[in-house]
């Protein structure tokens, strides 16, 4: 927002497929955004070690055709804040 970022205080789960995040005061200014896995460090491309990336995902126990986990991961999203 127009005031700089917020630091996120909490994230917790409400429910079984929805996530709460509580900043440190409330967003300010016309066009206040929530951004996950999104932005990254300018002149990193990405990678399996660099760029932007997220950690979010469900604990889905559908093993993949090798016995692995086949996880469900959150996909990186630009959403304004209602």
């Amino acid at each position: 927002d127009e005031a700089g970022r917020p630091s996120i205080d909490a994230v917790a789960l409400v429910g079984e497929d929805m996530v709460s995040v509580t900043l440190s005061r409330p967003p300010t200014g016309a066009n206040p955004r929530l951004r996950y896995a999104f932005t990254g460090i300018r002149g990193q491309s990405g990678g399996p070690r660099t760029g932007p990336r997220g950690n979010l995902r469900d604990s889905d126990p559908e093993p993949s055709l090798y016995g692995n986990p086949l996880y469900n991961w959150c996909v990186h999203f630009d959403r304004p804040i209602d």
